[in-house]
């Protein structure tokens, strides 16, 4: 009998727990399937009011009682403590919020619903509840809880994995402008579970999810064999396909517009670069062109610099050997050469005048073997056997006094006749 007494308590404490989970996937499901439908959710909603009565269940089932209320406050004992400790160490947490909403006229129970509906609303009860089970938070959980609690227990760490399916649901809630402040847990509501059943939207859209997840085709079969209901499971499997062909029909034509624009822009591209290098072809074309002008001209100019040389080193020797032959004087300056220098002698020697009154002087001066000679015979010499010699030294042809006599010769024969 004793055996029986103390393991009875257990027994109605994994009964406790268990409907507890069981009742809080359904309530989930129901919301989730309502947000379908509906859209944004508030308390005005009985499925959600529902929902955080079980969750606030949830976070009391087994409470440890600090101690009996006093004659001057009914004041019960809540998990908001356990809330503060735990989950303010989360990022961004919207706990110090609330602390600072509630004051110090709100009691525990009425900040932990406000932070239920905090949390539903910033779409992260999930990540909370999974701080507040968390290895970290067990020392924490086993002081504030009886060893039977639901948090402390394996339906505890299940709790925050059912619960992230309202991170995808919009909730709107005004926790100031609600009497959140009562002292007592609110009792499940049952009824609405009792007889629940889903819509056949919902099941054909869970149908669909599955036929997806698994890579199998959906089924046509209908649920039931009315006529109507099988009207509208082919309306709702036709309407499916055709949603599905209509968004892939767009995503199809808004790649075919974005790739028409690419290649029209790659077209363009290479159109700009084909006229570019066309007209840097044309461009670098006429530069040639000029170039080859130039460098022709250039040839021009430096063979009639060379030709017109040529022309005045002839002219000047050729002037140059008739003045010393008109004077007689040819012979007397190659032997000049080799005599010492007398100055007075060398210029009356040099200053000589040409038949028409007009002196070599200024001619030697201009030509090139005059400005050689600077008024010096033997300047001038020099320059001839350079000219006749082709460069070669002078000492070459020492030994051949002569060798310029036929030269001279034949330049100074026809003035001998006309005489």
């Amino acid at each position: 009998m004793t055996t029986l007494r103390r393991s009875l308590p257990q027994c109605e404490f994994i009964k406790q727990r268990k409907n507890l989970l069981r009742i809080c996937g359904m309530a989930l499901k129901s919301v989730v399937d309502k947000f379908c439908f509906n859209g944004v959710l508030d308390d005005t909603d009985p499925d959600v009011r529902n929902l955080l009565v079980i969750l606030e269940n949830v976070l009391m089932h087994r409470c440890k009682q600090k101690g009996p209320s006093s004659w001057f406050s009914d004041e019960v004992t809540s998990y908001w403590p356990c809330i503060v400790a735990s989950c303010s160490k989360v990022r961004r947490s919207c706990v110090p919020i609330v602390t600072g909403m509630g004051g110090r006229h709100l009691t525990g129970l009425a900040m932990g619903r406000i932070f239920l509906q905090m949390a539903l609303m910033e779409r992260r009860l999930s990540e909370y509840l999974s701080e507040l089970v968390g290895p970290e938070s067990t020392d924490l959980l086993r002081k504030a809880y009886e060893p039977e609690a639901f948090l402390l227990k394996d339906e505890g760490a299940a709790l925050p994995h059912m619960c992230l399916g309202l991170n995808a649901i919009d909730f709107s809630f005004c926790p100031k402008g609600e009497n959140l402040d009562y002292q007592y847990i609110p009792c499940i509501d049952f009824t609405p579970y009792l007889d629940f059943t889903p819509c056949a939207q919902a099941e054909l859209d869970d149908e669909h999810e599955q036929a997806v997840l698994s890579g199998a085709a959906m089924p046509s079969t209908p649920t039931e064999d009315s006529p109507d209901e099988n009207w509208r499971a082919k309306f709702q499997a036709l309407y499916v396909k055709y949603r599905e062909l209509g968004q892939q029909k767009s995503y199809a034509e808004d790649m075919l517009t974005l790739k028409q624009a690419r290649i029209e822009k790659l077209e363009f591209d290479l159109a700009a670069m084909q006229g570019d290098s066309e007209t840097t072809k044309a461009l670098h074309g006429k530069e040639i062109n000029q170039l080859q002008l130039v460098v022709a001209e250039l040839q021009a100019e430096l063979q009639s610099v060379g030709r017109d040389r040529s022309t005045s080193d002839r002219r000047g020797l050729e002037l140059f050997l008739t003045g010393l032959s008109r004077n007689g004087k040819f012979h007397e300056a190659i032997a000049l050469k080799n005599m010492p220098d007398e100055p007075e002698e060398q210029e009356r020697s040099l200053s000589f005048v040409t038949v028409d009154g007009v002196s070599l002087d200024d001619e030697f001066e201009r030509s090139p073997y005059g400005s050689a000679m600077n008024g010096s015979a033997e300047g001038g010499m020099d320059a001839l056997e350079r000219v006749m010699t082709g460069g070669v030294p002078p000492d070459h042809y020492a030994a051949d006094g002569n060798s310029l006599q036929p030269l001279t010769g034949s330049i100074t024969q026809p003035d001998d006749d006309q005489q």
